[in-house]
């Protein structure tokens, strides 16, 4: 986990913020927006939402109503991995960071082209996330496996989540169905459904279609994340212009409006949880690393201990001297300053000398590197059996179906 312990920047005043939040709470009070799903929009109804139109599932959030649920949101929760050193904490000044989602091709410098996604992609990655200590969640459509039956592909990316990686991850979204099979997989994973809603295994991305609209299938997989008490990401998609205004406020106050939609959605359904590309590249995922590895060293901010102040090496060296031999020096020159893994710190003509390596390049190494060390999790075998025999099960069941 990275804890940011760094003051945080305000790009907008106290004042501005109620603006937004207040505006907001107009937005949904008195022009409401859509939940395309009967269940959420008659548990709207039954908690005061007004109805503004049966037919096309438009209601109206009463501020009183959000306020509530909003107030039964706590600030943090914490999530549990099948190896509980790499739970985590979601909220206050905890960040969680997870990879790329929902690509459906994938580039390297082996091919050096663009191409569909697999399913050795998708576990790939899985592994990278693994082995990389800046990432505390595997992700969820790490990439889209298109190798993989269109129906059934769900089961062998949450089971490859699982698998190949001991941290938390992210569940599919992509129906009712999916979600379930999902939460059954969690439940047979951590030892059945009290268990995960006591202490949440998967959380996911609900998007909103923008403007101020749920959908169908978003809507029937939160619903039964929630259910079962796991965590969801409310996630707008707005480009301002075209499904939000064009203006930076107007955007605030729709988006957060959207946020809040959710969130009471949610609340109402199961008191407890807060929320507020095409191509996916394995050069580019190192690249990210190091960008994420610079931040957890800048964020962790300054010591100002006794061995942060470095009163003694000061005493050690005298005027004139230099602190490269000092005892303190020693004692912190491999810790003390950012070591980069994939720039590239030699000078111009050494670079050249070298090979004039690129970032891309080295960071195809490490890549190819990191899979070659990668130590597969142990998985209990029970558990695997079980959940092999899950995923074979709905297979078969979901074929059937189709087929009918």
């Amino acid at each position: 986990m990275i804890k940011n312990t760094l003051p945080k920047y305000k790009y907008m005043s106290e004042e501005g913020i109620e603006i937004i939040h207040e505006t907001s709470l107009k937005v949904l009070e008195e022009y409401g927006l859509e939940y395309n799903h009967p269940e959420a929009f008659e548990a709207l109804e039954r908690a005061g939402a007004e109805v503004v139109n049966r037919e096309t599932n438009h209601v109206r959030l009463p501020r009183g109503l959000v306020l509530e649920c909003l107030a039964k949101a706590p600030s943090t929760f914490e999530m549990q991995a099948r190896n509980h050193a790499n739970d985590v904490i979601i909220g206050g000044d905890w960040m969680a960071c997870a990879p790329m989602y929902g690509s459906p091709f994938v580039h390297d410098l082996e091919t050096g082209a663009r191409r569909d996604a697999t399913l050795a992609d998708f576990q790939n990655f899985a592994k990278l996330a693994h082995m990389t200590p800046q990432i505390h969640n595997t992700g969820g459509t790490l990439v889209e496996p298109e190798d993989t039956d269109l129906d059934t592909r769900h089961l062998d990316m949450v089971y490859s989540l699982i698998k190949y990686s001991d941290k938390t991850f992210m569940g599919s979204v992509t129906s009712a169905a999916n979600a379930r099979d999902t939460i059954e997989m969690a439940a047979i994973l951590f030892g059945g459904k009290e268990a995960i809603a006591k202490k949440p295994a998967v959380i996911s991305v609900i998007n909103v279609n923008s403007p101020r609209r749920y959908d169908t299938r978003m809507l029937e997989s939160m619903l039964e994340y929630v259910k079962a008490g796991q965590p969801v990401l409310v996630t707008p998609f707005s480009s301002a212009g075209a499904m939000s205004p064009a203006a930076m406020g107007g955007t605030l106050v729709q988006v957060n409006a959207e946020v809040l939609a959710g969130v009471t959605l949610a609340q109402i359904v199961n008191p407890g949880w807060l929320e507020a590309g095409l191509v996916s590249s394995y050069e580019k995922f190192v690249i990210d690393i190091e960008l994420l590895r610079m931040m957890e060293h800048f964020i962790q901010g300054i010591p100002l201990d006794a061995e942060g102040l470095a009163l003694d090496a000061m005493e050690e060296v005298g005027p004139g001297g230099h602190f490269l031999g000092a005892a303190h020096t020693m004692r912190h020159y491999r810790t003390a300053f950012y070591r980069p893994i994939i720039s590239d710190l030699m000078a111009f003509e050494r670079w050249t000398q070298k090979g004039s390596k690129s970032a891309a390049q080295r960071a195809n190494a490490l890549c190819k590197k990191w899979l070659a060390d990668y130590q597969e999790p142990k998985l209990d075998p029970g558990i695997d059996e079980g959940l092999r025999e899950y995923i074979a099960k709905r297979k078969d069941e979901i074929k059937t179906n189709v087929g009918a």
